[in-house]
């Protein structure tokens, strides 16, 4: 929080920053083929947003010939809906609606075995024991047809067999998400029958302070269910989805008004699958990506600082390639917003995309005022989460300097 007031207060200096994104341009253009996909059903374009500094510093959209592409435009973004489904249990985490050790067995009864002690933190992080992606998946999770409810669905989930022990190995999966849903929804006590009361935990803790009025797992003239796929079926925008990854980075505040606590921005950042052996992720199957990348609370996370673990970046791809991120060292965030045939044929260029953006950002070509003679000088040391700490911490820290009336700021790794 410390870190937020700061920049906020030194926004001016700190927006006259001159980011070359030429590099992004070119790959935007040259990728458009992949980008937009070659199937009748893919959308054929891409939209990248980067926000930082409390402002967007780059917004651009491509499109084939005969398509259109705009940060408004409403996609299907699939597991990228784990992030939001992620933000409505934090919230719901927050508010002791639910505890992260809380099993399976206090909310629905009826469930047998081992089943029955299957955890919020289990289930959220791929680590319940419920088959993987690898294997079958009951058909209510997937069945975009299904006119069962979420009760009903998960019902038929439990009936089931745990491919695993709760806890021993990640395996990566639909199941489990749909499963801890209907956990909230009981939990919660709401009068609302199984679907609509998702909805409502959904619209209260998380779309309504963001001010969303298009995301949702109900598309008026597109799909309508009382079963909604809590890890893979949201549409939203790329201009919406940005909010959220805001008020993340921005340790749970958006536009002033806090959404979740900063103890629980923490939590759903860390890695919560505690040693779990990794038996089927999607990174196995994605070239360039770390087969070992592990979960935190509807957050892959990509890129950590060894020392301490602590997040450096966070994301949460879709099958279809829409693909949000926060890069925590650089204070930044991302959408790619595409619809096309597979993830697996983007993330080369989604890979590049960010190797560009970060040497962008790296090579800042001007910061307004003269910084004239004398020594730069520290005025603060924050660790990635915006914490106040020592200038001898050791781990990833961002240092505020000083020199006249310009300032700048400085990652370092100790």
């Amino acid at each position: 929080m410390h870190l937020i007031l700061l920049l906020l207060a030194l926004a001016a200096p700190l927006s006259a920053q001159n980011y070359n994104f030429s590099a992004v341009d070119q790959t935007l253009q040259d990728s458009l083929s992949v980008l937009g996909g070659t199937r009748e059903t893919d959308f054929g374009g891409a939209c990248l947003l980067l926000w930082k500094d409390g402002r967007l510093i780059y917004e651009r959209s491509v499109a084939l010939a005969g398509k259109t592409m705009s940060k408004s435009r409403l996609i299907p973004i699939a597991s990228a809906s784990k992030w939001v489904s992620g933000s409505v249990m934090t919230a719901l985490l927050e508010n002791g609606t639910l505890n992260l050790d809380d099993s399976v067995a206090q909310y629905i009864p009826t469930a047998k075995g081992d089943m029955r002690r299957m955890t919020i933190r289990q289930l959220f992080s791929f680590t319940s024991g419920l088959r993987g992606n690898a294997g079958p998946i009951t058909p209510c999770v997937e069945d975009v047809n299904c006119k069962l409810t979420l009760a009903e669905c998960v019902d038929n989930i439990l009936a089931g067999t745990l491919a695993t022990p709760p806890g021993s190995f990640l395996n990566y999966g639909s199941e489990g998400m749909q499963v801890a849903g209907r956990m909230a929804e009981v939990a919660s006590q709401l009068p609302i029958g199984s679907g609509s009361c998702w909805d409502s935990l959904f619209t209260t803790t998380i779309a309504r302070p963001l001010g969303w009025t298009r995301t949702s797992w109900d598309i008026r003239g597109i799909y309508d269910t009382d079963n909604p796929r809590i890890d893979g079926g949201v549409w939203s925008t790329a201009e919406e989805y940005m909010r959220l990854l805001v008020m993340i980075l921005n340790d749970g505040v958006y536009e002033g008004r806090r959404v979740l606590g900063s103890a629980w921005i923490d939590s759903m950042l860390t890695d919560q699958t505690r040693g779990a052996k990794i038996g089927y992720s999607p990174y196995m199957g994605i070239a360039l990506s770390d087969r070992n990348t592990r979960y935190g609370i509807g957050v892959w996370r990509e890129r950590i600082d060894s020392s301490n673990d602590t997040l450096i970046e966070g994301a949460s791809q879709g099958r279809f390639g829409f693909s949000p991120w926060i890069d925590f060292e650089r204070r930044y965030c991302g959408v790619l917003a595409v619809k096309s045939s597979s993830v697996v044929d983007i993330y080369p260029t989604y890979m590049k995309l960010k190797q560009q953006i970060r040497a962008a950002l790296d090579s800042v070509t001007s910061v307004e005022g003269d910084s004239g003679d004398g020594e730069w000088i520290l005025e603060a040391t924050y660790d990635v989460l915006g914490r106040s700490v020592d200038s001898s911490t050791t781990g990833l820290t961002l240092r505020v300097e000083r020199k006249g009336t310009c300032v700048r700021t400085v990652t370092s790794i100790r």
